[in-house]
């Protein structure tokens, strides 16, 4: 039987045939002692973990039991968990391996306590779509109700016509009862202008009025059909684009969160389940 050469990159066990198993023989016990030795150097296994006699003392149960050579150092390592191990990558001087030292590469005595040391990291986010602008329309404006005045009033088409007409009236009448030059007749004149020249007044203001408030509510009518149709109407369908695309972005970045988590959480899910299998057949084999 060929003996293991420590340096070969994979010492998992002798290859020769397999022998009977029952007593072990002086060569066998040298060989699982070079294999056991070359097993734990060349896998890296933590000092905590265990050293080359528990490979001897598992081979030696295994032997007894009626397990061949070949076949007991073949199982030995994955009763003892170690079959599962991977060593981690080299940190620098002063790691310590094997049996031999008292250093530790944090794989060690403490390898079963290790915090996950993946930390999650949000993912890089879309960017929001940028609110659109609002233009605000120029404010309505129309000019001041101007009052016409008591000439523009006492020069309209027809006023004058008729206010001769009615003095002309109470002068006829006052000579006809013969007191057409008298202090009464000139005062009945003088209140009769008075009193047209105020209704005529009054009746050109209301008509100004009137088509002032005409003039201003079509102006405003103008107004609010514009700003609908050049103002309010299109920002308010570039408001629906902007809702719309910031809405399935927001759904975007949550779904990339969400599945980064999820995936942080599936490997931390994975490494305590690998944590938790590896104490349990140490813990299993310790105690057996």
């Amino acid at each position: 039987m060929d003996i293991q050469d420590p340096n070969d990159p994979t010492p998992d066990a002798p290859t020769a045939g397999a022998d009977a198993g029952g007593a072990i023989t002086p060569e066998e016990m040298a060989q699982a002692r070079q294999w056991a030795d070359a097993y734990v150097a060349q896998h890296q296994i933590p000092v905590g973990y265990g050293d080359a006699r528990d490979l001897m003392n598992y081979y030696a149960q295994q032997r007894q039991a009626g397990v061949s050579h070949d076949a007991a150092m073949q199982q030995v390592p994955g009763m003892l968990g170690w079959d599962t191990y991977q060593a981690p990558p080299a940190a620098g001087a002063g790691a310590t391996t094997g049996s031999g030292g008292s250093g530790s590469n944090g794989w060690g005595a403490n390898s079963f306590t290790q915090p996950f040391g993946q930390q999650w990291q949000p993912p890089g986010q879309q960017a929001m779509p940028t609110l659109p602008g609002y233009a605000k329309p120029p404010a309505f404006s129309f000019k001041d109700f101007v009052a016409p005045t008591e000439a523009e009033a006492g020069n309209e088409a027809g006023y004058k016509f008729g206010l001769q007409q009615g003095e002309q009236a109470l002068q006829n009448s006052a000579a006809a009862r013969g007191i057409l030059n008298t202090g009464m007749t000139l005062k009945d004149i003088l209140d009769y202008g008075r009193n047209a020249a105020t209704q005529q007044y009054g009746n050109v203001w209301n008509r100004s009025a009137q088509a002032y408030a005409m003039n201003r509510g079509n102006a405003l009518d103008t107004y609010n059909v514009n700003y609908g149709t050049q103002y309010k109407d299109p920002y308010a369908a570039q408001l629906v684009g902007y809702q719309t695309d910031a809405a399935a972005t927001q759904r975007a970045n949550e779904f990339n969160t969400n599945t980064s988590l999820s995936k942080w959480w599936d490997d931390y899910q994975i490494y305590r389940n690998q944590q938790n299998d590896s104490w349990n057949k140490v813990f299993g084999v310790a105690t057996a």
